[in-house]
């Protein structure tokens, strides 16, 4: 199924996401894009947004709604290792690039403690962006200042950006390529509805990228 029929399905559950359906349809376009070419998809956010960002990590890197066969020159080559571990090896699934920030724990709070919290994000991406590569930003308020600095960085690596947010854009806005407002300004109702975009966005990937085995 391609984006447009995983969006009809969400919209008939959640109707109010209508309004930001064009939205939507342009990160996703990004996030293919990204995947198409070798990019990683890198997400970060606090709190409920940050389990959200490992969320999405998490249905990117294994299979999520179908299985995901190696690319068979990958599976030749594991094999060729060792014949007898082939059993073993060949339970591997295809992924999509995608990290987490902040997941580095040992990292990240040795630079929260030592130079600057606010900034974590930022040095991290700073370290492992790359132009390829593409930043979502997962902030209800969309004025989360880590994540702001992290939109920064990745503008000023040339990397591509977006923010899932809700009804008020917030100061992150104005240094991402695309935002998608969810028409909620409850945290805990944007975070309901974010869900349903991420997943939406993670089925049509997963549909676009791999033939089922």
């Amino acid at each position: 199924m391609a984006l447009n029929e995983y969006a009809d399905v969400l919209i008939k559950r959640r109707p109010v996401l209508e309004s930001c359906l064009s939205q939507i349809e342009d990160a996703y376009k990004l996030i293919l894009d990204t995947a198409q070419n070798g990019g990683t998809l890198f997400t970060c956010g606090n709190g409920g947004s940050n389990a959200d960002s490992y969320h999405i990590v998490g249905e990117l890197l294994k299979s999520f709604n179908k299985k995901r066969p190696l690319d068979p020159d990958f599976s030749q080559k594991l094999e060729s290792i060792d014949p007898n571990e082939s059993t073993k090896l060949e339970q591997l699934e295809g992924g999509i690039k995608a990290m987490a920030l902040g997941a580095q724990t040992a990292f990240s709070t040795a630079f929260a403690n030592d130079v600057d919290p606010d900034l974590v994000f930022g040095q991290e991406l700073a370290a492992l962006g790359q132009e390829k590569d593409l930043l979502l930003c997962l902030s209800t308020s969309g004025n989360s200042s880590n994540v702001k600095y992290a939109a920064m960085v990745a503008r000023a690596r040339g990397m591509r950006s977006i923010l899932l947010t809700g009804e008020r854009n917030g100061n992150i806005s104005q240094y991402v390529d695309v935002v998608v407002n969810v028409p909620e300004t409850e945290t805990y109702r944007i975070q309901e509805l974010h869900i349903g975009v991420y997943h939406c966005w993670c089925l049509a990937l997963e549909d676009a990228l791999f033939k089922e085995a």
